[in-house]
């Protein structure tokens, strides 16, 4: 599954977005192990408990991830300016 991004001040994703997305990760869910979420949106606590119940792993990669979200996960990486520059840099 994937998304195309958008670009959007903070906070302010599609209205639709979050839900459409949960849609398709719950229609996913006996295909896969893990979940990759890139969004901090606490709208999706619920997708994310519902995740847990079945025993999914789930991992956050997102900037400013809220401590409830961490809470959630088995895993979380902050992606913040220097990790984007650092990862997208060339290596010799």
């Amino acid at each position: 599954l994937g998304y195309k991004t958008t670009a959007t001040q903070r906070g302010q994703n599609p209205p639709d977005w979050s839900l459409e997305m949960a849609l398709d990760i719950v229609r996913a869910a006996e295909k896969v192990d893990e979940v990759i979420i890139m969004s901090s949106d606490r709208k999706l606590i619920p997708l994310l408990l519902w995740l847990k119940e079945k025993s999914i792993k789930t991992t956050i990669l997102a900037s400013i991830i809220p401590h409830e979200l961490r809470e959630l996960v088995d895993n979380s990486q902050e992606l913040n300016e220097t990790f984007l520059h650092e990862k997208s840099t060339p290596t010799e």
